[in-house]
């Protein structure tokens, strides 16, 4: 959501919201004066309700953005007819501001010169050098493809590389239908150890593997220091889980959850 990027990875707003708040305002004017109000109203209404999505879906740029770019293709298209044609230079700048590419570049201009290479989770989980990018390695994945075929509960970014390289299933993975089992992931997670050992034995998983430096596991610290996944990692014992001893010093730590 656009509030998990505004405390994670500010320097993604703009190319999320850029685009709607221009063709909001160039909207409010033609209220404001008057002009083709009864349009302009409604497709306010539209932008404004495909922009709150945006705050609590990211996906709904899908909406707001073809939205904002037909509007501002309007806005572009009288200012060249206008004031447009004394002054090239705001005509020209009013078409890059009109297009997607346009804020896409500047968050990443952003993200260039002021993140200082010290991005959040969500930016350094999509570059080439990924938090926990050594977790996703060959090496690492070797222990859980030797361990017998069962459900793996590990972080939701681990989810398709345990299931392209290993013969396991997996309780979390980046797939939208897949609420339930990531819901179930992340309660295990920031619930108490008992609270964990139910979801994850109610969800039938055989394995646990955790990745202390993936974005999501750091998350989870951050939201419950306390929690099942912050007990394990300061060294905790719990009877219902078993490690696998040769994991232990690795990137990727496995943990086999014993039978009733």
């Amino acid at each position: 959501s656009a509030f998990r990027i505004f405390t994670l990875d500010p320097w993604l707003l703009p190319s999320l919201f850029g685009m709607p708040l221009l063709a909001l305002g160039w909207l409010a004017l033609n209220i404001w004066r008057g002009v083709q109000r009864s349009l302009s109203t409604g497709l306010c209404g539209l932008l404004l309700i495909a922009t709150a999505v945006t705050v609590f879906q990211m996906r709904g740029t899908e909406f707001s953005g073809p939205i904002s770019a037909l509007i501002l293709a309007g806005f572009v298209t009288v200012l060249s007819e206008g004031i447009g044609k004394e002054r090239p230079v705001l005509l020209i700048s009013t078409w890059l501001l009109s297009c997607a590419i346009t804020w896409k570049l500047l968050s990443s201009a952003g993200i260039a010169l002021f993140a200082h290479g010290h991005s959040g989770p969500l930016i350094a989980g999509a570059g080439v050098k990924q938090a926990g990018a050594s977790c996703h390695s060959s090496e690492s994945l070797a222990t859980l493809e030797s361990e017998p075929a069962g459900t793996v509960a590990a972080a939701n970014g681990l989810g398709p590389d345990i299931l392209f390289s290993t013969p396991h299933r997996v309780l979390a993975g980046p797939y939208h239908r897949n609420v339930e089992g990531n819901l179930a992931w992340i309660n295990a997670m920031i619930g108490t150890p008992d609270e964990a050992q139910q979801i994850l034995r109610e969800a039938g998983t055989t394995l646990l593997a955790i990745c202390p430096d993936d974005p999501d596991e750091r998350d989870f610290l951050r939201a419950s220091p306390n929690g099942f996944v912050g007990q394990l990692l300061k060294g905790q014992t719990f009877s219902w889980i078993e490690p696998v001893q040769q994991t232990m010093g690795l990137p990727l730590r496995v943990w086999r959850i014993k039978k009733q």
